[in-house]
């Protein structure tokens, strides 16, 4: 028996080697692409500054801020602009949440595609990449433009962690070539921790790999004096400057079979100074106010390095990041007046009588019909193409030219004329009296003033 078995061996592996050829593994090859063959494309903003089309945007806030609710109103103005939108929502309800919160916002529900897996007549959920291929030909055959996660999470297969690089990346990325190849938007909706921090990469949940992949993040957070949502563009690869708008959330009434029910729905306010990381980085947003004050007085002398700022910012207790925040919310000027020496920084110059110049207002871009906040029929509006110009938007909110020119103060004005008047800053949470003269912090008892701020003026 044993020498039968080796004779049958040896004849077996004398055979011909296509006989009992051993499956391999697909044979990889490199592909080279010169430069000049390579076709040039233009990035296309869905929402200038804040979303692009063909790519993943990720957007992020703490539980509980509305981000759902936010989404879906971006949806609905998509149904209403010639799209189609794929929610997948893994969390909630979507008799319950997801549908009655898209019909809130206006939504043209023909126009909305929900999405499960049936597998041995169970219905379950869909798995990506798995999945992607299916998606894939819905994408063709309903004409989807905008693909939502709701949360980005959950869709990763099992085995897969959010807290591993390889594995975030594996699932991420073939959802990004599948937004390019399809010229879809991609929205995902990702959690924050509770610790505070500035920098969304880190405070998205799981690994740095999720801010990574995705071409733009976007932050939400609360503002604590009015209650509005502040979204600013936290990481974004190629936006010119970083953009915030600022909205809130409203009661809108929706008909069921069972009667009318109450459903969170958005109205969009407009472009805001406000950055969500000021407010994501602790405390009740008054660090944020503090500098605006600190830095309008220290520049109130006349223009000052930039390293020079810097440097009397850190010792007022602030950091490089919130300094620069600051620049961009009081609409402070950086020039070079010499072509390789250092950058100053300066006030802007109050508009003359009659002038135009808006000074440090943001830019306000083009506004779109506002979306309904019922079910009662979508009120009929200019149906737009979907591209967006880099100087377009249509957020919903009202323009410049739609806004009555005076307006009384809102809380949020009051609080910073309030500021503003304050002899103290605050330095790692401890208010501490204002050098009336540099305007820095003032420690160590000497008063209302440095000591050698008070020499240094007597001797001038």
């Amino acid at each position: 028996m044993i020498a039968r078995g080796k004779a049958a061996a040896q004849q077996w592996a004398a055979a011909p080697a296509a006989s009992h050829k051993l499956p391999t593994d697909p044979v990889r090859k490199l592909i080279v692409t010169r430069g000049s063959d390579v076709k040039l494309k233009p990035m296309v903003w869905w929402e200038p500054g804040l979303i692009l089309r063909a790519a993943i945007t990720l957007v992020g806030g703490r539980e509980g801020q509305g981000k759902s609710t936010i989404v879906a109103g971006w949806a609905a103005r998509e149904t209403l602009t010639g799209g189609s939108v794929l929610w997948l929502g893994s969390e909630e309800s979507r008799e319950q949440a997801q549908a009655p919160r898209l019909t809130a916002a206006g939504a043209d529900m023909t126009k909305v595609i929900f999405l499960d897996v049936e597998l041995d007549n169970v219905i379950g959920a869909l798995r990506f990449p798995l999945d992607l291929a299916g998606i894939e030909d819905v994408i063709r055959e309903h004409n989807v433009t905008m693909i939502v996660l709701d949360p980005c999470k959950g869709y990763m297969p099992a085995g897969f962690s959010g807290n591993d690089d390889v594995a975030v990346r594996q699932y991420l990325e073939p959802l990004a070539s599948l937004a390019a190849r399809n010229d879809v938007v991609l929205l995902g909706i990702c959690h924050f921790g509770k610790r505070a921090g500035d920098d969304s990469g880190k405070l998205l949940l799981g690994s740095i790999a999720w801010s990574q992949v995705a071409r733009s993040v976007l932050s939400v957070a609360v503002d604590p004096d009015t209650n509005h949502r502040i979204v600013t563009a936290t990481k974004g690869n190629y936006a010119a400057t970083e953009r915030s708008i600022e909205c809130e959330i409203i009661t809108g009434v929706i008909h069921t079979d069972d009667g009318p029910t109450e459903i969170g729905t958005v109205r969009w306010i407009g472009d805001t100074t406000i950055d969500a990381r000021d407010i994501l980085s602790g405390g009740d947003g008054d660090d944020a106010r503090d500098i605006d004050a600190w830095l309008r007085d220290f520049l109130a002398t006349g223009s000052k390095k930039a390293n020079d700022v810097y440097s009397a910012a850190d010792a007022a207790g602030y950091s490089k990041d919130q300094a620069k925040r600051a620049k961009k919310r009081l609409g402070i000027k950086a020039e070079r007046p010499s072509g390789d020496g250092p950058w100053f920084w300066s006030m802007p110059t109050p508009p003359s009588q009659g002038s135009t110049d808006q000074g440090s207002t943001p830019v306000v871009h083009t506004a779109a019909p506002l979306l309904p906040c019922t079910s009662g029929g979508v009120q009929e509006g200019e149906i737009r193409p979907r591209e967006q110009g880099a100087g377009e938007c249509s957020l919903g909110a009202p323009s410049a030219v739609e806004s009555p020119l005076l307006t009384p103060p809102t809380p949020l004005d009051a609080r910073r004329q309030e500021l503003s008047g304050r002899r103290t800053i605050r330095v790692k949470g401890q208010e501490v009296p204002r050098c009336y003269i540099c305007g820095k912090a003032v420690v160590g008892g000497q008063g209302d003033a440095h000591l050698s701020c008070v020499s240094k003026q007597e001797t001038a």
